[in-house]
Protein backbone atom coordinates (compact mmCIF):
# COMPACT_ATOMS: atom_id res chain seq x y z
CA UNK A 1 0.00 0.00 0.00
CA UNK A 2 1.51 3.40 -0.86
CA UNK A 3 0.68 6.66 0.20
CA UNK A 4 1.41 9.16 2.45
CA UNK A 5 3.97 7.94 5.76
CA UNK A 6 3.27 9.32 8.99
CA UNK A 7 6.96 10.36 10.35
CA UNK A 8 7.97 10.05 13.80
CA UNK A 9 11.33 11.40 15.01
CA UNK A 10 12.83 11.60 18.33
CA UNK A 11 12.68 15.65 18.08
CA UNK A 12 8.73 14.89 17.26
CA UNK A 13 8.61 12.93 20.70
CA UNK A 14 10.41 14.87 22.80
CA UNK A 15 7.93 18.02 21.06
CA UNK A 16 5.07 16.44 22.04
CA UNK A 17 5.98 15.68 25.69
CA UNK A 18 7.37 19.05 26.54
CA UNK A 19 3.84 20.54 25.19
CA UNK A 20 1.05 19.26 23.02
CA UNK A 21 -0.22 22.51 21.96
CA UNK A 22 3.81 23.77 20.45
CA UNK A 23 3.77 19.84 19.16
CA UNK A 24 0.18 20.18 17.59
CA UNK A 25 1.37 23.78 15.50
CA UNK A 26 4.86 22.20 14.36
CA UNK A 27 4.84 18.75 13.81
CA UNK A 28 4.61 17.73 10.30
CA UNK A 29 2.31 15.40 10.79
CA UNK A 30 0.37 18.10 12.43
CA UNK A 31 -0.20 21.70 11.26
CA UNK A 32 3.63 22.10 10.50
CA UNK A 33 3.54 25.70 10.67
CA UNK A 34 7.34 27.91 11.08
CA UNK A 35 7.05 31.41 10.85
CA UNK A 36 7.47 33.89 8.02
CA UNK A 37 10.18 35.78 7.00
CA UNK A 38 12.29 34.05 10.00
CA UNK A 39 15.46 35.00 10.29
CA UNK A 40 18.28 31.62 9.55
CA UNK A 41 18.66 30.85 12.93
CA UNK A 42 22.52 30.84 13.51
CA UNK A 43 22.81 27.93 15.54
CA UNK A 44 21.27 25.68 13.46
CA UNK A 45 23.17 26.77 10.60
CA UNK A 46 26.38 26.51 12.57
CA UNK A 47 25.09 22.92 13.48
CA UNK A 48 24.34 22.03 10.19
CA UNK A 49 28.00 23.34 8.77
CA UNK A 50 29.48 21.09 12.32
CA UNK A 51 27.59 18.30 11.23
CA UNK A 52 29.23 18.53 7.61
CA UNK A 53 32.92 19.18 8.38
CA UNK A 54 32.75 15.79 10.83
CA UNK A 55 30.79 13.85 8.48
CA UNK A 56 33.58 14.12 5.51
CA UNK A 57 36.62 14.50 8.05
CA UNK A 58 35.42 10.74 9.23
CA UNK A 59 34.37 9.87 5.81
CA UNK A 60 35.96 10.31 2.80
CA UNK A 61 37.90 12.94 3.97
CA UNK A 62 37.69 15.35 0.56
CA UNK A 63 38.81 18.25 2.62
CA UNK A 64 41.63 16.84 4.62
CA UNK A 65 40.43 19.07 7.81
CA UNK A 66 37.48 19.60 9.25
CA UNK A 67 38.04 23.38 9.43
CA UNK A 68 38.49 23.71 5.49
CA UNK A 69 35.07 21.51 4.85
CA UNK A 70 33.32 24.16 7.13
CA UNK A 71 34.88 27.02 4.96
CA UNK A 72 33.46 25.83 1.72
CA UNK A 73 30.32 24.99 3.71
CA UNK A 74 30.05 28.74 3.97
CA UNK A 75 31.25 29.71 0.51
CA UNK A 76 28.33 27.55 -1.16
CA UNK A 77 25.95 29.34 0.69
CA UNK A 78 24.01 32.35 -0.98
CA UNK A 79 24.04 35.81 1.23
CA UNK A 80 20.22 35.09 1.77
CA UNK A 81 20.95 31.67 3.35
CA UNK A 82 23.09 32.81 5.75
CA UNK A 83 22.53 34.07 9.26
CA UNK A 84 23.10 37.89 10.04
CA UNK A 85 25.71 36.88 12.24
CA UNK A 86 27.58 34.19 9.87
CA UNK A 87 31.20 35.88 10.15
CA UNK A 88 31.73 35.70 14.13
CA UNK A 89 29.78 32.37 13.86
CA UNK A 90 32.21 30.80 11.25
CA UNK A 91 35.04 32.43 13.35
CA UNK A 92 34.43 30.50 15.86
CA UNK A 93 33.41 27.38 14.55
CA UNK A 94 36.80 27.37 12.23
CA UNK A 95 38.55 28.33 15.72
CA UNK A 96 36.43 24.94 17.46
CA UNK A 97 37.39 22.69 14.46
CA UNK A 98 40.51 23.60 14.30
CA UNK A 99 41.22 22.97 18.01
CA UNK A 100 39.83 19.61 17.74
CA UNK A 101 42.27 18.23 14.89
CA UNK A 102 45.13 20.23 15.74
CA UNK A 103 44.80 19.47 19.31
CA UNK A 104 42.53 17.84 20.78
CA UNK A 105 42.57 14.49 19.09
CA UNK A 106 46.57 13.99 18.58
CA UNK A 107 46.20 14.26 22.44
CA UNK A 108 42.98 11.86 23.00
CA UNK A 109 43.22 10.06 20.01
CA UNK A 110 40.24 8.01 18.18
CA UNK A 111 39.15 5.45 20.08
CA UNK A 112 35.76 4.56 17.63
CA UNK A 113 37.06 4.79 14.14
CA UNK A 114 34.44 4.79 11.37
CA UNK A 115 32.49 1.55 10.50
CA UNK A 116 32.77 0.91 6.72
CA UNK A 117 30.55 -1.30 4.69
CA UNK A 118 30.93 -2.16 1.56
CA UNK A 119 33.60 0.56 0.63
CA UNK A 120 30.68 3.38 2.05
CA UNK A 121 31.44 4.98 5.49
CA UNK A 122 27.83 5.41 7.81
CA UNK A 123 28.45 8.52 8.33
CA UNK A 124 24.90 10.52 7.70
CA UNK A 125 23.42 7.34 7.67
CA UNK A 126 18.96 8.13 7.28
CA UNK A 127 17.04 5.09 9.28
CA UNK A 128 13.58 4.56 8.13
CA UNK A 129 11.82 1.74 10.98
CA UNK A 130 8.38 0.98 9.38
CA UNK A 131 6.42 0.35 12.82
CA UNK A 132 3.50 -2.29 13.40
CA UNK A 133 1.12 0.34 14.39
CA UNK A 134 -2.36 1.23 12.29
CA UNK A 135 -1.92 4.43 10.73
CA UNK A 136 -4.32 7.35 11.18
CA UNK A 137 -6.87 7.93 8.69
CA UNK A 138 -4.86 9.57 5.73
CA UNK A 139 -1.97 7.84 5.83
CA UNK A 140 -0.89 4.77 4.71
CA UNK A 141 1.52 3.57 7.44
CA UNK A 142 3.78 4.28 10.38
CA UNK A 143 7.97 5.06 10.19
CA UNK A 144 10.29 6.15 12.76
CA UNK A 145 13.19 7.70 10.91
CA UNK A 146 16.33 9.50 12.68
CA UNK A 147 19.80 9.96 11.01
CA UNK A 148 22.85 8.82 12.82
CA UNK A 149 25.58 11.39 12.55
CA UNK A 150 28.54 8.53 12.56
CA UNK A 151 28.47 4.69 13.34
CA UNK A 152 32.34 3.73 15.27
CA UNK A 153 33.49 0.76 16.26
CA UNK A 154 35.21 -0.10 19.96
CA UNK A 155 38.21 -1.99 20.55
CA UNK A 156 36.17 -5.02 21.16
CA UNK A 157 34.39 -5.19 18.18
CA UNK A 158 31.44 -3.27 19.13
CA UNK A 159 29.28 -1.05 17.18
CA UNK A 160 28.57 2.51 18.65
CA UNK A 161 26.21 5.13 17.50
CA UNK A 162 28.21 8.66 17.16
CA UNK A 163 26.31 11.92 17.55
CA UNK A 164 27.80 15.33 17.31
CA UNK A 165 26.65 18.41 20.26
CA UNK A 166 27.46 21.80 19.96
CA UNK A 167 26.91 23.56 23.18
CA UNK A 168 26.57 26.84 24.66
CA UNK A 169 27.89 25.85 27.79
CA UNK A 170 28.92 22.22 29.49
CA UNK A 171 26.46 18.97 29.75
CA UNK A 172 25.34 17.74 33.19
CA UNK A 173 26.99 15.18 33.87
CA UNK A 174 24.94 11.89 33.43
CA UNK A 175 22.26 14.02 31.91
CA UNK A 176 22.56 11.16 28.30
CA UNK A 177 21.81 8.42 30.89
CA UNK A 178 18.17 9.74 30.19
CA UNK A 179 18.13 11.16 26.84
CA UNK A 180 15.55 9.49 24.82
CA UNK A 181 17.46 10.25 22.02
CA UNK A 182 20.29 7.88 23.09
CA UNK A 183 18.08 5.43 23.96
CA UNK A 184 16.37 5.76 19.99
CA UNK A 185 19.35 5.24 18.58
CA UNK A 186 20.74 2.50 20.38
CA UNK A 187 17.04 0.83 19.49
CA UNK A 188 16.64 1.71 15.44
CA UNK A 189 20.65 0.93 14.85
CA UNK A 190 20.50 -2.74 16.40
CA UNK A 191 17.52 -2.67 14.05
CA UNK A 192 19.68 -2.13 11.24
CA UNK A 193 23.05 -3.13 12.19
CA UNK A 194 22.02 -6.07 14.67
CA UNK A 195 23.55 -7.43 17.48
CA UNK A 196 26.85 -5.94 17.41
CA UNK A 197 25.31 -2.38 18.29
CA UNK A 198 25.71 -1.67 22.11
CA UNK A 199 25.82 1.40 22.94
CA UNK A 200 26.39 5.47 22.09
CA UNK A 201 28.93 7.89 21.89
CA UNK A 202 28.28 11.61 22.33
CA UNK A 203 30.46 13.95 21.45
CA UNK A 204 29.91 17.31 23.10
CA UNK A 205 31.60 20.53 21.80
CA UNK A 206 31.46 23.71 23.83
CA UNK A 207 30.92 26.85 21.61
CA UNK A 208 34.37 28.09 23.06
CA UNK A 209 37.78 28.19 21.70
CA UNK A 210 40.22 27.60 24.78
CA UNK A 211 42.81 30.63 24.62
CA UNK A 212 47.27 30.97 25.28
CA UNK A 213 47.88 32.04 28.67
CA UNK A 214 47.85 35.47 29.27
CA UNK A 215 51.37 37.56 29.50
CA UNK A 216 51.49 39.70 32.26
CA UNK A 217 52.74 43.69 32.01
CA UNK A 218 55.92 42.20 34.15
CA UNK A 219 56.56 39.82 31.05
CA UNK A 220 55.93 36.75 33.08
CA UNK A 221 53.40 34.51 32.11
CA UNK A 222 49.92 34.41 34.26
CA UNK A 223 49.52 31.94 37.14
CA UNK A 224 45.75 32.35 37.14
CA UNK A 225 43.83 29.32 37.52
CA UNK A 226 41.06 30.90 36.04
CA UNK A 227 42.24 31.34 32.47
CA UNK A 228 40.07 29.99 29.49
CA UNK A 229 42.74 27.34 28.38
CA UNK A 230 43.79 23.91 28.54
CA UNK A 231 47.04 21.87 30.54
CA UNK A 232 48.54 21.25 26.82
CA UNK A 233 48.15 24.70 25.49
CA UNK A 234 49.68 26.23 28.53
CA UNK A 235 52.78 23.74 28.80
CA UNK A 236 52.91 24.35 24.81
CA UNK A 237 53.22 27.87 25.43
CA UNK A 238 55.73 27.27 28.74
CA UNK A 239 58.08 25.85 26.28
CA UNK A 240 57.41 28.17 23.81
CA UNK A 241 58.04 31.13 26.23
CA UNK A 242 60.81 30.00 28.24
CA UNK A 243 62.08 26.90 26.47
CA UNK A 244 60.98 24.92 29.67
CA UNK A 245 58.64 24.76 31.91
CA UNK A 246 59.48 26.48 34.99
CA UNK A 247 58.64 25.10 38.34
CA UNK A 248 56.80 27.89 39.47
CA UNK A 249 53.99 26.80 37.40
CA UNK A 250 53.77 23.20 38.06
CA UNK A 251 50.83 23.94 40.23
CA UNK A 252 48.99 25.98 37.54
CA UNK A 253 49.74 22.86 35.11
CA UNK A 254 48.63 20.36 37.65
CA UNK A 255 45.18 22.55 38.24
CA UNK A 256 44.43 22.45 34.53
CA UNK A 257 45.27 18.72 33.77
CA UNK A 258 42.93 17.62 37.22
CA UNK A 259 40.03 19.05 34.79
CA UNK A 260 40.54 16.40 32.44
CA UNK A 261 40.08 12.76 31.36
CA UNK A 262 40.87 10.51 28.78
CA UNK A 263 37.31 11.45 27.54
CA UNK A 264 38.46 15.13 27.08
CA UNK A 265 38.16 18.60 28.63
CA UNK A 266 36.36 21.53 29.20
CA UNK A 267 36.08 22.15 25.52
CA UNK A 268 35.12 18.74 23.68
CA UNK A 269 34.46 15.74 25.59
CA UNK A 270 33.18 12.23 24.69
CA UNK A 271 30.78 10.40 27.16
CA UNK A 272 29.32 6.90 26.29
CA UNK A 273 26.52 4.93 27.28
CA UNK A 274 26.01 1.42 26.60
CA UNK A 275 22.24 -0.44 26.61
CA UNK A 276 21.22 -3.52 27.35
CA UNK A 277 18.48 -5.90 25.03
CA UNK A 278 16.15 -5.36 27.80
CA UNK A 279 16.52 -1.27 27.75
CA UNK A 280 15.99 -1.52 23.73
CA UNK A 281 12.58 -3.17 24.52
CA UNK A 282 11.66 -1.03 26.75
CA UNK A 283 12.29 2.06 25.02
CA UNK A 284 10.58 0.69 21.72
CA UNK A 285 7.90 0.38 24.43
CA UNK A 286 7.64 4.05 25.01
CA UNK A 287 7.92 4.85 21.40
CA UNK A 288 4.72 2.82 20.83
CA UNK A 289 2.74 4.17 23.40
CA UNK A 290 3.60 7.78 22.60
CA UNK A 291 2.87 7.37 19.06
CA UNK A 292 -0.69 5.49 19.73
CA UNK A 293 -1.43 8.40 22.02
CA UNK A 294 -0.21 10.96 19.23
CA UNK A 295 -2.54 8.94 16.31
CA UNK A 296 -5.48 9.14 19.04
CA UNK A 297 -8.04 11.38 17.84
CA UNK A 298 -9.38 12.58 21.31
CA UNK A 299 -6.03 13.68 22.36
CA UNK A 300 -6.71 16.74 24.06
CA UNK A 301 -3.82 19.39 22.70
CA UNK A 302 -3.75 21.57 25.98
CA UNK A 303 -0.56 23.41 26.63
CA UNK A 304 2.40 22.95 29.51
CA UNK A 305 3.88 26.37 29.72
CA UNK A 306 6.91 26.55 31.52
CA UNK A 307 9.62 29.57 31.94
CA UNK A 308 11.45 28.54 28.43
CA UNK A 309 8.70 29.30 26.53
CA UNK A 310 9.75 32.90 25.59
CA UNK A 311 12.72 31.33 24.36
CA UNK A 312 12.33 27.64 22.92
CA UNK A 313 8.43 28.89 21.41
CA UNK A 314 7.84 29.96 17.73
CA UNK A 315 4.21 29.97 19.08
CA UNK A 316 4.12 31.80 21.94
CA UNK A 317 1.54 34.80 20.94
CA UNK A 318 -1.32 32.14 19.45
CA UNK A 319 -1.18 30.30 22.48
CA UNK A 320 -1.61 33.31 24.20
CA UNK A 321 -4.63 34.39 21.80
CA UNK A 322 -5.87 31.11 22.41
CA UNK A 323 -6.23 31.24 25.96
CA UNK A 324 -7.93 35.07 26.03
CA UNK A 325 -10.24 34.81 23.39
CA UNK A 326 -8.39 36.67 20.61
CA UNK A 327 -8.15 35.76 16.93
CA UNK A 328 -5.59 33.22 17.43
CA UNK A 329 -6.67 31.95 13.65
CA UNK A 330 -5.71 34.94 11.75
CA UNK A 331 -2.63 34.88 13.39
CA UNK A 332 -1.79 31.27 12.49
CA UNK A 333 -2.78 32.42 8.72
CA UNK A 334 -0.98 35.97 8.50
CA UNK A 335 1.75 35.11 10.78
CA UNK A 336 2.91 31.47 9.77
CA UNK A 337 3.75 28.98 6.79
CA UNK A 338 3.81 25.57 5.90
CA UNK A 339 6.96 23.61 6.68
CA UNK A 340 7.48 20.06 6.03
CA UNK A 341 11.07 19.68 7.03
CA UNK A 342 12.80 19.31 9.88
CA UNK A 343 15.79 21.98 10.87
CA UNK A 344 17.84 23.75 8.84
CA UNK A 345 15.73 24.75 6.17
CA UNK A 346 18.24 25.28 3.52
CA UNK A 347 19.97 22.23 1.69
CA UNK A 348 20.95 24.00 -1.59
CA UNK A 349 24.49 24.45 -0.55
CA UNK A 350 24.93 20.83 -0.87
CA UNK A 351 24.51 21.18 -5.07
CA UNK A 352 27.05 24.58 -4.74
CA UNK A 353 29.68 22.84 -2.95
CA UNK A 354 33.73 23.40 -4.18
CA UNK A 355 35.53 20.33 -3.64
CA UNK A 356 39.84 20.72 -3.81
CA UNK A 357 40.51 20.39 -7.37
CA UNK A 358 42.58 17.68 -7.56
CA UNK A 359 39.56 15.14 -6.17
CA UNK A 360 37.40 13.87 -8.42
CA UNK A 361 33.60 13.57 -6.74
CA UNK A 362 31.42 11.10 -8.31
CA UNK A 363 28.60 11.75 -5.91
CA UNK A 364 27.20 13.54 -3.08
CA UNK A 365 23.94 11.60 -1.84
CA UNK A 366 22.79 10.12 1.63
CA UNK A 367 21.19 6.30 0.89
CA UNK A 368 18.55 5.87 3.19
CA UNK A 369 18.75 2.44 5.18
CA UNK A 370 15.58 0.96 6.03
CA UNK A 371 14.48 -2.53 8.04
Amino acid sequence: MTGKVYVVSTSDRVTFKRCHRKWDFGSPNRQSLVPIGAPIAAPLWQGSGHHFALEDFYGYNLFGKPADAFRAYVEAHRRSELPDEYKEVSELEIGMLDYFHDDWLPQHGEPFPTLWIDGVPQVEVSVRVPLDIPPPPGYSSVEYRTTFDRLGVDDEGRIVVIDYKTAARAYEAGRLELDPQVSSYFWSAKLVYGDQVEGAVWMIFLKAVPDAPEVLKNGELSKSKSQHTTAAIYRKTLMEYYGQIPPAYFDVINHFASQETPEGDKFITRESIYRNDVFGMNEERKIFSEIHDMIDPGLSLYPNPTRDCSWDCNFKAPCLAMDDGSDYSYMLETEYEKWEGEGYKTTGWRERLKYPPALEVVANETTPASV
